[in-house]
């Protein structure tokens, strides 16, 4: 930490079944946005753990270690929280291909929605540029 600034990491979970990408829409300090699973990398956890532990916790889907295609490029956010505190966070995508769809749906409270949608709208519609960019980078994965 430096200058009252909290370092976080995180680990995104980048889930495609079907060809279609699992995101979820949420509310983040009263915005609503959509974007993918993601959280805090706990101690003693890898990107993938976390990633996988996230995105079961947040949208119910399980996807497992022998589905992981590749860890993506990390990026960095920078954000003031309402309180007033703030964090720089670095967030690792790790990206899987899943062949159970599950059963999609929020299981926490700021996650109003969870769907499997196909990637042109999630371009139109996803929150975050780099978000988008990491999509962008995962789909040459795909061809």
């Amino acid at each position: 930490m430096c200058n009252g600034t909290s370092l976080e990491y995180s680990a995104m979970a980048v889930v495609f079944y079907n060809g279609r990408i699992l995101v979820t829409w949420e509310n983040i300090f009263g915005n609503v946005v959509l974007s993918l699973p993601k959280g805090h990398i706990e101690r003693g956890e890898t990107a993938v753990d976390a990633a996988i532990r996230e995105c079961f916790e947040e949208t119910n889907v399980k996807v497992m270690p022998t589905e992981v295609i590749t860890e993506l490029s990390s990026f960095e956010i920078k954000f003031t929280t309402p309180s007033g505190k703030d964090v720089r966070k670095v967030i690792t995508p790790i990206l899987f291909e899943t062949k159970y769809k599950g059963n999609p749906q929020p299981l926490e409270n700021r996650i109003l929605k969870v769907e499997y949608m196909h990637v042109n709208d999630f371009f139109n519609n996803c929150s975050y540029d780099n978000v988008k960019q990491t999509v962008t980078s995962a789909l040459k994965f795909f061809n």
